[in-house]
């Protein structure tokens, strides 16, 4: 009915979500780490402070590091 005009091509999507990404940065500062995920098989979610909270105190070993949040010096 909608024809292909009516589908959203990943790339579109990937797009979009980097947009964002930069946005968010540009208001939170180079430093802050990223409030969206990408969620294998499903898409993007944002993720809350407790959880990057969380996530930095689990380290680098932690699942869903983020690449973009400071990693804790080893001590």
């Amino acid at each position: 009915m909608w024809g292909d005009e009516s589908a959203i091509g990943g790339d579109r999507v990937k797009f979009g979500v980097l947009r964002l990404r930069r946005k968010l940065r540009e208001a939170a500062g180079p430093d802050a780490p990223d409030p969206i995920e990408a969620v294998r098989g499903a898409g993007y979610r944002f993720v809350t402070a407790e959880e990057i909270d969380r996530k930095r105190d689990e380290g680098p070993a932690g699942q869903g590091w983020n690449t973009r949040e400071k990693r804790p010096e080893a001590g």
